[in-house]
């Protein structure tokens, strides 16, 4: 499901969880609304769609894209 882009600055800054088994529809949603945003982005982190969850999605593996995305876990925002 396409989910709206969270650009709260106090949610993001917040640190995110380890994912579970549980959390996999997290994924498609992640997918999903990645897909609808190609062009606006190239990756998303789960506390982007409103889930404070260490999982990520990307269209590329590029390492400063998946170093970006690795610091929104962290609540850093750049």
């Amino acid at each position: 499901m396409i989910k709206p882009i969270v650009k709260d600055i106090l949610f993001l800054g917040q640190k995110s969880e380890d994912a579970t088994k549980n959390d996999i529809i997290v994924i498609d949603d992640l997918i999903d609304t990645l897909k609808a945003n190609l062009e606006h982005c190239v990756g998303l982190a789960g506390n982007m769609i409103g889930v404070k969850k260490h999982i990520l999605v990307f269209t590329g593996f590029t390492a400063q894209i998946i170093q970006h995305e690795m610091d929104h876990f962290e609540g850093i925002i750049i």
